[in-house]
């Protein structure tokens, strides 16, 4: 039997994917020779690739989260997380998701709140001066070396969806 549900899940994925290549390729042609700016090495021929982890949330109702891991080690840049909710229906009003280093580095990269439906993000990396002090407007990719953990929360128990992490390795 036909199931319209995962096939619309399927095709979401499908059009992310197609919207992100395109972003890559299109950044690329900007920062390219004609426009006085060179490209910086993470945007020449680097293979975009992508990390797929199932979310779940266990726990009493009001109180439930989930610890998740990525299968494999990534290596080098943070470029979007897409979290497909659709795809499962067990979701709270809104869901929390925090992604953080799990080794060999340490600490979270963003936290992301209140997700209500599907979505995508693009975590950025404030720059900061010498003085410790952010720079205004400045920002660049996260950079990624070894395993994520990913955190979920939310107010009811079981599936949630899947996270796709899109990176570029070097």
């Amino acid at each position: 039997m036909f199931n319209f549900k995962k096939m619309a899940a399927l095709l979401g994925v499908v059009i992310v994917l197609f919207l992100l290549l395109a972003h890559v390729e299109s950044m690329s042609k900007r920062l390219g020779p004609a426009g006085g700016v060179v490209a910086p090495q993470s945007l020449s021929n680097n293979e975009l690739s992508v990390e797929v982890v199932p979310l779940a949330a266990r726990g009493t109702t009001g109180e439930c989260g989930g610890y998740m891991t990525t299968t494999n080690s990534l290596v080098g840049e943070l470029v979007a997380v897409y979290v497909d909710l659709s795809a499962v229906g067990e979701v709270s009003t809104t869901a929390d998701l925090t992604i953080s280093y799990l080794s060999p580095l340490s600490g979270d990269l963003f936290v992301w709140s209140n997700i209500a439906a599907d979505a995508i993000t693009y975590p950025m990396a404030s720059v900061v001066h010498g003085v410790g002090a952010p720079a205004s407007g400045s920002y660049v990719p996260h950079i990624l070396m070894g395993k994520l953990q990913l955190r979920v929360s939310q107010t009811v128990s079981g599936a949630i969806g899947t996270a796709y992490i899109f990176h570029r390795r070097p």
